[in-house]
């Protein structure tokens, strides 16, 4: 049977958060078995600790954020992603500040990190549940859908669509978990530009930069626009290549949009905490639909299954 697994060592990372902009370093420390993913605020004194599980999701406005009534973390979704690639199942993550750092707006980072470190099995067998029928959530408003469907292994297929030329419909399938770690998680996190300037007036992005997100190019940018834009980026040169994304930033797929959602949709069911395996089909998702599907996800598996 297959067992648990974590880190060989401790490692490190430092960055900023996309959103409060405040740089952070995270230290990564091998876990005990059956502990799960931990998040460790060591700027906080005490009740400084949170599992990764979606019990515990409290925001999810361009990101998933966990807190309890003493400490919050925010932007967890890359780094879970990660982790769930790796297969790591105990780990600890200490940070001294309230969001993980963006590096560069995808998971690999992480990915590049963990698989340094290296992953090490643990004396404590690893409980792999199967779902044994289908569950499914509809968001009517935001014409979100996401089911799962009995499958021996974790398998997503993701298809967004904006209704915009810039980005086309676009579909990608992982087949399988040992995928992710080449196929996805070099997919950087995107954005169309006429949100920006909204996130910014929400105290969101602030540490947003053309290194670490994708900007898409919906409309025809004014001399006004592109000076603001210049000065939010530091960057007195703006420039819109033909395709629509600024400054030339060149896609690392052709569907690196799709392949990013994939990203958040596998980081957030892990807030299911518990490895599962199953078919989710997933359209048009969200962090707000992906972490209410992980509660009940959860919720279902807790439960024992049901007879339905």
């Amino acid at each position: 049977m297959e067992k648990q697994k974590t880190l060989v060592n401790a490692c490190e990372i430092q960055g900023k958060g996309l959103h409060t902009g405040k740089n952070v370093t995270l230290k990564f420390l091998p876990g005990v078995p059956n502990q799960g993913i931990v998040f460790k605020r060591v700027d906080q004194e005490n009740h400084n600790t949170i599992r990764a599980l979606a019990d515990f999701v409290t925001e999810t406005s361009r990101g998933t954020t966990i807190s309890n009534e003493h400490i919050t973390v925010r932007t967890v979704e890359h780094l879970l992603a990660a982790i769930s690639g790796m297969k790591i199942d105990n780990i600890t993550i200490e940070l001294d500040s309230e969001e993980i750092p963006i590096i560069d707006g995808s998971a690999d980072g992480y990915v590049r990190l963990l698989t340094d470190v290296g992953v090490v099995e643990q004396d404590a067998i690893r409980k792999v549940y199967t779902l044994n029928k289908k569950l499914e959530i509809f968001d009517a408003e935001k014409d979100v859908h996401i089911t799962i469907e009995p499958c021996d292994e974790l398998k997503i297929s993701c298809t967004i669509d904006y209704k915009s030329h810039i980005i086309p419909p676009q579909h990608v399938v992982m087949e399988r978990i040992e995928d992710f770690n080449s196929g996805f998680a070099p997919a950087r996190t995107f954005a169309f530009l006429h949100e920006i300037e909204p996130m910014l007036k929400h105290g969101l992005i602030k540490g947003g930069d053309l290194q670490n997100a994708i900007i898409f190019i919906d409309h025809v940018i004014s001399d006004e626009e592109q000076q603001r834009l210049a000065e939010y980026f530091n960057m007195p040169d703006i420039t819109v290549r033909a395709e629509g994304i600024l400054n030339n930033v060149e896609l690392r797929f052709d569907n690196e949009p799709a392949r990013h959602k994939l990203i958040d949709i596998l980081g957030d069911l892990t807030l299911v905490g518990l490895p599962f395996t199953g078919h989710i089909i997933a359209s048009r998702p969200g962090h707000k639909t992906n972490t209410d599907f992980a509660k009940m996800i959860r919720k279902y598996l807790l439960n024992g299954y049901d007879n339905g």
